[in-house]
């Protein structure tokens, strides 16, 4: 059987407690929930939005011997405390297009030149849709700080 290794093209986490911070070039990408210190009594969310080469993906799919192909995604912990042992992560392929830009989540001042949880784009530019969304597309996240991507929840014909 073999293995093929498709790495990100781009990648960025995006933090709803600093929704202008973008940190598209930092090493660790963040998952984690938390009781916000910046939105007194809301939870606090971190989502990682990655890209990948659809051509290579294709030409994988398309020349496996055999077929059907199976896929996981791996990511490696680091600095783990506190971790449950029954972790579940929602994976969701994004609908609108992103720019990862050049931040880190330790920049001061921010850096604001790529996607973040309130822009795409960067920071005042190509807000992430908030309503009017397409067949099959919605964005999880609204309360007092609405934004952090949109994404596809079901197959779109």
């Amino acid at each position: 059987m073999a293995v093929y290794k498709v790495f990100p093209t781009k990648d960025a986490t995006i933090f709803s407690d600093y929704p202008s911070l973008n940190s598209g070039i930092d090493e660790i990408l963040d998952v984690t929930k938390q009781l916000s210190r910046v939105y007194d009594g809301e939870s606090s969310a971190r989502r990682i939005l990655m890209q990948f080469d659809q051509s290579q993906i294709k030409s994988i799919i398309n020349n496996a011997n055999p077929s059907p192909v199976t896929a996981s995604l791996v990511l490696y912990a680091a600095n783990v405390s506190g971790l449950p042992s029954d972790i579940k992560l929602i994976i969701n392929p994004i609908s609108q297009s992103w720019n990862m830009g050049t931040g880190r989540y330790s920049d001061i001042p921010i850096v604001s030149d790529g996607v973040s949880w309130k822009f795409r784009s960067s920071s005042g530019s190509n807000a992430w849709d908030t309503t009017g969304f397409a067949s099959g597309v919605t964005a999880s996240y609204t309360g007092s700080n609405s934004g952090g991507g949109t994404f596809y929840t079901s197959s779109v014909t």
